[in-house]
């Protein structure tokens, strides 16, 4: 029956969490909540969709800010962006402001907007989300293509995780956090292949990153709270700060 499901899930357009959640478990022998998914998503390893059907929302018309419409959602379409309502993390808020690539039927002029992106806020338990099989087939390589010996001598140390996401950035720690995941992720997109003849990352580019994937917001300054501030100095090689 496993191998069967297996079979299916490859030729399926898309699959929602449950789906999801045991596909992964049967590739990778691990199990993964929705919240670590959603975290994956923001490390750019796989891609979120919903279904949109019925859900109305702000229309892209930056070329007419004047307008005034509403965008209805149609069929299934790709997350996008998404982040939490308030600044607070996706475990704990209850509402989410979403991007979602077009198209969708617009109530200014009763036309279908093919090529524009729009935006809605919606209930964080109406958020539900679908993956590509492509992508979680992909996701599953990449876990199983680590040493898991390693992975459970050092990242499962940590009993109370129990998912392979420290694994997919090559974290080799005794015990696992949310910043050293973070660190050990921009770290690796960052410096792990950096070169000279490369254009050097800034400071704030890697701090906007940290941001995106630590679920934090811009200070109402606009500027990235000092303790996330603080953590693009500590990955950046030795050999870097002295030039």
């Amino acid at each position: 029956m496993v191998c069967a499901m297996n079979s299916v899930y490859k030729f399926m357009d898309f699959i929602d969490y449950e789906q999801t959640a045991a596909w992964l478990k049967q590739l990778t022998n691990y199990s993964f909540s929705l919240d670590e998914l959603v975290r994956i998503y923001r490390e750019d390893k796989c891609r979120i969709f919903m279904d949109v059907a019925g859900i109305r929302g702000d229309p892209d018309f930056d070329d007419d800010p004047n307008v005034t419409a509403m965008a209805v959602g149609e069929g299934v379409r790709e997350v996008i962006d998404f982040k939490p309502v308030g600044g607070d993390s996706f475990k704990k808020c209850k509402l989410i402001d979403i991007q979602f690539s077009g198209p969708y039927y617009s109530t200014f002029d009763l036309e279908v907007e093919r090529l524009k992106n729009w935006s809605a806020r919606i209930q964080k338990d109406s958020f539900e989300p679908y993956f590509l099989p492509a992508d979680i087939e992909a996701l599953a390589t990449s876990i199983n293509s680590h040493d898991k010996v390693e992975y459970k001598n050092n990242a499962m140390a940590d009993t109370k995780s129990t998912s392979p996401v420290d694994a997919i950035s090559g974290v080799s720690f005794p015990y696992s956090t949310e910043k050293l995941k973070a660190l050990a992720d921009a770290a690796n997109k960052y410096w792990a292949s950096y070169t000279p003849d490369k254009k050097k990352p800034t400071q704030k580019e890697i701090s906007m990153y940290l941001l995106k994937l630590l679920d934090r917001q811009l200070t109402p300054n606009g500027e990235v709270p000092r303790d996330v501030a603080e953590l693009p100095k500590v990955i950046e090689p030795e050999s870097q700060k002295k030039r």
